[in-house]
């Protein structure tokens, strides 16, 4: 009997939610890989990197449970064929990068997946962290990216072997979502809003808020759903524009209330600064939500606007409110785009077909 491939992998492993109550979409990547009938291939060392809050943490949290991630990466790296990483933004990326250097000096296959829209800042500035990522990248076998998008920046980042740079876009298990009633069957005269992610800056979170004055009277209900750093100043502004009657600030919602609010609203709005590859999006398209959202990362990929949904510049909050005000009123509009984002889903985000692409990159390394 052939000896399976060992895979050490570090990633998102925890429970379904976080001790605050969130879904991430990197979490849910790494457990549906794990669960999948490819991941019975192979045999895996994990060690899970999910953080527990996505508020500021003192250096000494972070570095500490760092210390003893990496000590046990140490631990486990002789025992390994395949080290696969995936990385988020900032400190993440750091420790990620510097356990793929060393899994690189121990002869070991690496592929790293950065998975966040805000590396795109942190690696367009020159400085350490650009030339560091330059160098770790050159350094990797394979750099899994969420998209075109993405691929072509880092491979204008780092260059080297354009076979190196692998395009999997992300994937979500559609059949929860299907079940949930199609777009024609919850259309009412004042369409519920709803915005589901992080409450922070960067999401254009106070953009959607200034996009509600601007709509005026025709501002339907909006659900935030959430939570972040930004929830007291959003909690403030909804206050000061006297919104209070048409803007919900729901806090952290668990999956069942999710799934009740995504079968409840009939758009969804995501007007970011920077993304990745937004699953909160994926998840809108699949439950039949006429989306809209900015030209963010791999947004532009993900929707073509128009056809799947409405795309907006990040901060512009009258192309929000002009949106929202055509989607309301355009109840065939809003009823088309919704089943063409549904289709769109259920074509490119597959999560079979992406765990078996996966598998299929991890036996070739």
């Amino acid at each position: 009997m052939t000896k399976k491939k060992s895979i050490l992998f570090v990633g998102a492993f925890g429970s379904s939610s976080s001790e605050e109550g969130h879904t991430g979409g990197q979490l849910f990547a790494c457990n549906s890989l794990l669960a999948s009938e490819a991941a019975r291939e192979f045999d895996w060392l994990l060690i899970d990197s999910m953080a527990s809050t996505n508020r500021r943490r003192s250096l000494w949290e972070r570095s500490s449970k760092a210390i003893l991630r990496f000590l046990a990466f140490v631990r486990l790296l002789p025992k390994a064929d395949v080290v696969l990483l995936f990385s988020s933004a900032g400190f993440s990326f750091v420790e990620k990068a510097c356990m793929a250097l060393l899994a690189r000096r121990f002869g070991k296959k690496v592929v790293l997946a950065p998975r966040s829209g805000l590396l795109q800042d942190a690696l367009e500035k020159k400085g350490w962290r650009r030339a560091f990522a330059r160098r770790v990248i050159r350094r990797v076998d394979c750099l899994l990216c969420q998209s075109l998008f993405w691929k072509d920046f880092y491979y204008k980042l780092a260059g080297g072997p354009k076979e190196k740079y692998v395009h999997r876009p992300n994937w979500i298990d559609v059949r929860p979502y299907l079940e949930l009633h199609a777009a024609g069957e919850r259309e009412s005269q004042r369409p519920r809003v709803l915005f589901l992610g992080w409450i922070t800056r960067n999401k254009g979170v106070f953009d959607l808020i200034a996009a509600a004055r601007l709509l005026g009277e025709d501002c339907p209900e909006i659900v935030l759903a959430g939570d972040g750093d930004g929830m007291e100043e959003a909690r403030k502004q909804v206050q000061m524009a006297g919104l209070e009657g048409r803007v919900q600030l729901k806090g952290w919602v668990g999956a069942d209330e999710k799934m009740r609010l995504l079968a409840e609203s009939e758009i969804f709005v995501l007007p970011s600064y920077r993304d990745g590859y937004p699953n909160a999006l994926l998840e809108a398209m699949a439950s039949g939500l006429a989306c809209i959202a900015s030209r963010a990362g791999s947004i532009p990929e993900i929707i073509i606007s128009g056809e799947h949904g409405l795309l907006v510049e990040a901060g512009e909050p009258g192309q929000i409110a002009d949106a929202l005000r055509l989607l309301i009123h355009d109840v065939p509009l809003r009823r088309q785009l919704a089943d063409a984002a549904r289709r769109r889903v259920l074509q490119n985000n597959s999560l079979e077909q992406a765990t078996r692409d996966l598998a299929n990159l991890l036996h070739q390394l």
